[in-house]
């Protein structure tokens, strides 16, 4: 991803072999290949440091003159099947993709870093990261070589000139989300139908102005379909499986009505009425 690259099998590896003369001639036991970035196939005998031509398909090791029955140390190129190989092209782009980076999150407890206990999880979601095109490797001895995927979140001009076709009014640079290890009712405080009454025209439909309160205040919206509804009059108001699963309910008939709903959250049950008045014109 990091160089717009793709992963594939056979790579090519060198391998060492012992290979006994028959005659004057060297064979060696595996199919040779040229390696990267030539198209000859050769090898190398022993530590002479001479690159000989391998025919490809007899095996044999090529103006080499062998001694019957001795033993020789041939250096050449073969495709491994489990060998995964990466194409870096000499112009790359890295890719753009959907990126989520999961953090955990920790209150502060005594006096220091420590002994702080998990509150959560962050999430950070970056909808077109384009990764900074790097294949970094340390080659340390001693430490482990570590991969780093980085990259930068794209603004809406680059995103578009990249050609990722995105619609600017909904367009965001990135996400922060945190999550609390106590669960998604962690911060919930009950529910409300904000104003307690509306006024409809018989034939119309309107969805109930139901918002879960938090603790902090503010008011989030609820999914429709984790509560239960009594509505009534039948000859004023009625519903469905659309009030059910989106809120929405209609208005068949002059008079009063209402809409009421009901959640039960960790063995507790909330309630908020609405008041419905519907009116011929």
């Amino acid at each position: 991803m990091s160089v717009g690259g793709e992963l594939t099998y056979n790579g090519i590896i060198p391998v060492l072999e012992t290979v006994t003369a028959s005659g004057a001639d060297l064979t060696v036991s595996q199919t040779p290949v040229a390696p990267y970035g030539t198209d000859t196939v050769y090898g190398f005998v022993d530590k002479s440091g001479i690159a000989y031509e391998i025919d490809a398909d007899t095996r044999k090791v090529k103006n080499f003159a062998a001694t019957a029955g001795e033993t020789y140390c041939v250096r050449y190129f073969v495709k491994a099947a489990s060998a995964h190989q990466l194409r870096i092209d000499s112009v790359f782009e890295p890719n753009i993709e959907i990126c989520m980076i999961r953090m955990p999150l920790y209150t502060t407890q005594g006096q220091g870093s420590t002994q702080g206990t998990k509150w959560g999880d962050r999430y950070i979601w970056i909808p077109r990261m384009q990764f900074k095109g790097e294949a970094p490797v340390k080659g340390d001895q001693t430490d482990a070589d570590v991969d780093t995927l980085s990259g930068s979140a794209l603004p809406y001009e680059e995103a578009a000139a990249e050609g990722v076709c995105v619609d600017e009014a909904s367009f965001a640079l990135a996400y922060m989300v945190d999550m609390p290890a106590a669960g998604p009712w962690a911060d919930f405080e009950g529910i409300v139908m904000v104003g307690g009454y509306m006024e409809m025209k018989v034939g119309q439909s309107a969805t109930v102005p139901l918002k879960y309160v938090m603790k902090d205040g503010t008011l989030a919206q609820p999914d429709y379909s984790l509560f239960r509804y009594d509505i009534g009059p039948t000859t004023v108001v009625t519903s469905g499986r659309q009030l059910e699963k989106s809120g929405i309910f209609m208005a068949v008939g002059p008079g009063m009505g209402h809409v009421d709903a009901r959640i039960t959250v960790n063995g507790e049950t909330y309630f908020a009425p609405l008041v419905v008045y519907v009116t011929n014109d």
